[in-house]
């Protein structure tokens, strides 16, 4: 009377019929002593702790080296060869919007999806936290009445926090097992 389910890409489970993310729990599972009728966490949610504590680890590093190359490349480049300010400052800012995408695919989360996909995500959610950023500056310096740099602070902050769930969402759907 036990139904059987197989599993699906991602651990989901299945008996004949299609799952979401969440879906209830099955017989195997009242079998194994776990309870049943509860729904499950995504596989995402579940990452144990010592993973999440080393992808934050992986964050605050690549975090530092983009502040470093966004804040250093363009003194290197107008200071020592003379680029103009202006086009020193753009080129940093591809340059990190790049290595940044690396990082993040590759030693931060460990993403194994598709390059081409991962690519379009990742610029369409750098564009769009580029302008809620500026906004959120607007909203605390001017509505707020912020000084300028505490306003700053306080959205780049937010921002960070919110990147990191936002991208270990993007980039850990296909994750590749850390050994």
């Amino acid at each position: 009377m036990a139904e059987r389910a197989h599993q699906l890409p991602g651990g989901h489970r299945d008996a004949g019929r299609e799952t979401s993310s969440l879906e209830v729990r099955g017989v195997e599972d009242v079998e194994a002593g776990s309870g049943g009728g509860e729904l499950m966490a995504p596989p995402f949610s579940r990452m144990p702790i010592r993973e999440t504590a080393g992808q934050l680890l992986r964050f605050g590093m690549a975090t530092g080296l983009s502040a470093l190359v966004s804040l250093g490349l363009p003194v290197i480049l107008h200071e020592l060869f003379r680029v103009d300010p202006k086009v020193a400052v753009g080129i940093s800012q591809a340059t990190v919007l790049l290595m940044n995408f690396v990082t993040l695919r590759l030693f931060v989360f460990r993403g194994t999806g598709s390059v081409r996909g991962d690519l379009m995500r990742y610029f369409g959610s750098a564009a769009f936290f580029r302008g809620l950023e500026y906004l959120s500056f607007l909203a605390l310096f001017e509505l707020a009445g912020l000084f300028y740099l505490t306003a700053l602070v306080i959205t780049l902050v937010a921002s960070t926090l919110i990147k990191f769930v936002w991208y270990r969402f993007m980039f850990g759907r296909n994750a590749a097992a850390v050994g």
